[in-house]
């Protein structure tokens, strides 16, 4: 594959990212926000990750670059959705989708911009 057949191969991957993502914040139920901040559970790093396990840092099996390539492109595409991907407290595989909530009135005037 050639370098520009890959580097459209990701910017589609990320579109669809950041898709996703988008739509998990717009179906998000707004009562179980915390403050002013809204999370989604994502899944565990175990089932989102390419290699299917956890890479700490005295692992002796490394990351390998598809595992960071995605990682990184998921943390873009939380950027481009209007959020960030955060551990979990309790269990630090867990995996969130988090975003400032918005006011109604700050969410109308978005929308109205975006249109």
């Amino acid at each position: 594959m050639t370098s520009t057949a890959s580097k459209q191969l990701d910017d589609t991957q990320l579109d669809a990212l950041v898709d996703e993502l988008t739509y998990v914040k717009q179906a998000h139920e707004h009562d179980d926000c915390d403050k002013d901040e809204c999370s989604e559970y994502l899944g565990s790093f175990m089932s989102l990750d390419p290699c299917g396990r956890y890479h700490h840092m005295l692992s002796p099996n490394s990351a390998t670059s598809e595992c960071v390539a995605y990682w990184d492109m998921l943390d873009e595409a939380a950027g481009k959705a209007g959020g960030y991907i955060t551990g979990g407290e309790g269990d630090p595989t867990d995996i969130y989708f988090t975003w400032q909530q918005v006011g109604e009135q700050e969410e109308e005037q978005e929308e109205e911009a975006q249109a």
